[in-house]
């Protein structure tokens, strides 16, 4: 798969589950997945796709509030924090906040939620 800043890559070394995501894939493109466990955030702020407990949350998703909008309307729903349940796979950035890796798709079409 080509990737931007990464060139021609496999897929099977483009893929992490949220809890494989280390320091190795940091400021990389990469695919990351997994369950989301919980969905929070402030109205109108930067809302998350939390991936496991706030203790032990390896690589939430994080959406501005204008693609959360977006993803909320994609999905035909009206409330953001109901989004946990289901499972996440996102196309993006590896980064770090305050020692804790997190990735943002560039856009809408870089995320899928499959909603149970």
């Amino acid at each position: 798969m080509s990737v931007p800043d990464r060139g021609d890559v496999p897929l099977r070394d483009l893929i992490r589950a949220s809890h494989e995501v280390s320091a190795a894939d940091l400021d990389r493109t990469t695919i990351v997945w997994g369950k989301v466990v919980s969905a929070g955030g402030k109205p109108g702020g930067t809302q998350y796709l939390n991936t496991g407990p706030y203790t032990n949350n390896p690589c939430p998703v994080t959406l501005s509030s204008e693609r959360a909008g977006e993803l909320l309307e994609i999905l035909g729903w009206d409330n953001f924090h109901n989004l946990g349940g289901g499972h996440v796979i996102v196309f993006g950035k590896i980064r770090l906040f305050r020692g804790r890796h997190y990735i943002e798709p560039e856009d809408i079409n870089k995320i899928a939620l499959l909603t149970h």
